[in-house]
């Protein structure tokens, strides 16, 4: 769901010095709103050129084109199929709780979140469910878990670091505060399912899941009751551990060199 940066600033500026706005979350908040009721078809088309640039530099440094989506066959089961699904809901679950930490402690910048999020959902819904549930986790994915992820393994940095570094890089691309947190973590996540699996199939379709469960359940959220969302986040980490280490097979060894 995110606009080339550069574009989106120099949006911002222009309307930031023609409306009088000066403060920085008003200023992005506008300007996100402004591109999704006025370039939806736009808005679309950036998704499917960025991930058309991310299937050739693919191509070109690592000599695959569209089977970098492919799992290997052993690998498409009920088993691996119930991980992803729940490794998703769950870690939606663990996003929200990191969202009412921030009610809690920075209300503003909580609320500032709500203003920056619902504006950009205000205009061209159904653009926006596309991207998010399908153009955004191919872009991403291809970006982060793919080029990222083999570039870094490249190096001499050990696992861990490649994990991180990538998931930092993802969570620095979502340019607020609150969402750099909580989708630093959710890259981890995703980093380490590329790993266990070998493959970019599950991570992207944990991704998918993920953003189709959040904007599905995100009414069914209240950020008022402490305890139920502090229980359901406990909850969802022992899930998502549970599925990674149980559940979802797969070796970084099986994968091409």
């Amino acid at each position: 769901m995110y606009l080339p940066q550069l574009f989106l600033i120099t949006v911002g500026v222009i309307r930031a010095a023609n409306k009088g706005l000066s403060d920085p979350a008003e200023v992005n908040a506008d300007a996100y709103e402004f591109l999704y009721a006025h370039l939806p078809i736009g808005f679309a088309v950036y998704g499917v050129i960025l991930t058309a640039v991310f299937l050739i530099w693919n191509r070109y440094a690592f000599g695959e084109g569209l089977r970098v989506f492919l799992p290997d066959r052993s690998s498409i089961n009920i088993r691996n199929a119930i991980a992803v699904i729940l490794i998703a809901v769950a870690a939606n679950y663990i996003a929200y709780a990191t969202l009412y930490f921030y009610k809690a402690f920075t209300p503003s910048l909580f609320e500032d979140y709500l203003t920056l999020t619902g504006r950009a959902r205000g205009g061209g819904s159904i653009i926006y469910i596309v991207y998010s549930i399908l153009l955004a986790p191919i872009a991403e994915e291809l970006a982060f878990r793919n080029l990222s992820f083999r570039y870094l393994s490249k190096s001499v940095l050990p696992v861990w670091a490649v994990i991180v570094i990538q998931a930092f890089l993802f969570g620095l691309l979502h340019m607020n505060f609150i969402q750099t947190a909580y989708t630093f973590v959710f890259g981890i996540l995703l980093g380490l399912i590329r790993y266990k699996t070998g493959k970019l199939f599950f991570p992207l379709m944990t991704h998918f899941f993920f953003n189709l469960w959040g904007i599905l359940s995100r009414k069914l959220v209240d950020f008022d009751k402490m305890t139920q969302n502090i229980l359901i986040a406990v909850i969802s980490v022992f899930v998502v551990a549970l599925c990674y280490l149980f559940l979802l097979n797969g070796s970084m060894r099986a994968e091409e060199s």
